[in-house]
């Protein structure tokens, strides 16, 4: 999108105060909100419902100040940001600010303290110069552990960026953070000029199953050979983000008109599927659509 744009979103289920039944988002969910948001070049505008008294509901209180205590180690990445050839990859989303590339990494709540992990960017490629560091840490010793190697490091491959870095913060005393972790790449350019449109399309149901159909534009010389579709039971709009994982249907060729069709065998009730194209390695999706 190239229009300013910001995302409202309640806290809990509600807009007001509920004192009752209120189911509120963690956290983590607050803050991966926040992260795609900006990965798409927009803003969260997060709502927050007040007591009768005027004071803020304990819950509410407790999940800004965790958005807080992740945004006062990660702003950089947050502000004054722009969107990146691509929004993602799989779970590390995007933002970027000169040439400076930020890779953020969420579902980490299993990523241990003290463990590395290495991630391929198949939208990225290095530079003479590139550089890589995690936000909130040194990247030259943990604490408890002296002896540890937690440099981060990184490797051009064929197949793309590989970055490899440590977790060594310790931002609760258990050990334990499940929020975002910031990977930034400085001196880095895109390994594509842009991405390439993918448009979800109709779906008709028939005895072998539900057909699912797609679209690109702007796809001719793209590297776009094949696409598949995503898909999973709709639980309502409140419940989007208590959804089921997303499920995915065999990989099919993308014809030259840029269309392409995939037969889905969905259980009874409503669905949610979008369409997914893959070029030079990366996963560009589609708009959401509901089918009964």
């Amino acid at each position: 999108m190239t229009q300013p744009w910001l995302s409202p979103i309640t806290i809990g289920t509600a807009w007001q105060y509920q004192p009752t039944n209120e189911r509120y988002k963690s956290g983590t969910q607050l803050i991966d909100l926040l992260v795609e948001a900006r990965s798409k070049g927009g803003s969260l505008l997060l709502n927050v419902g007040p007591k009768p008294n005027g004071a803020l509901p304990q819950e509410q209180e407790d999940r800004l100040r965790e958005m807080a205590a992740w945004y006062f180690l990660n702003h950089e990445a947050i502000d004054s940001t722009r969107a990146w050839v691509v929004n993602k990859e799989n779970n590390v989303l995007f933002t970027a600010k000169g040439d400076a590339l930020y890779a953020i990494v969420t579902d980490v709540a299993d990523w241990k303290e003290g463990e590395r992990r290495t991630f391929t960017l198949h939208s990225v490629k290095a530079q003479p110069n590139t550089a890589v560091s995690v936000l909130g840490q040194n990247s030259k010793i943990m604490e408890y552990k002296p002896n540890l190697d937690v440099s981060a490091r990184h490797k051009q491959t064929t197949n793309g960026l590989e970055v490899s870095v440590v977790k060594a913060q310790r931002i609760y005393d258990d050990h334990r953070w499940p929020n975002a972790v910031v990977i930034k790449l400085d001196h880095v350019a895109p390994a594509m000029a842009e991405a390439v449109t993918v448009e979800t399309g109709a779906a008709k149901p028939g005895t072998a199953g539900t057909a699912l159909s797609g679209r690109l534009y702007n796809y001719k010389g793209k590297q776009v050979t094949r696409a598949r579709f995503a898909y999973r039971a709709y639980r309502g709009r409140v419940e989007t983000l208590y959804a089921d994982p997303w499920k995915y249907s065999n990989w099919v060729k993308v014809g030259p008109d840029g269309r392409f069709t995939g037969t889905t065998k969905l259980t009874k009730g409503a669905f949610e599927y979008k369409a997914v194209a893959e070029q030079t390695g990366v996963a560009v999706e589609g708009d959401t659509k509901l089918v009964d």
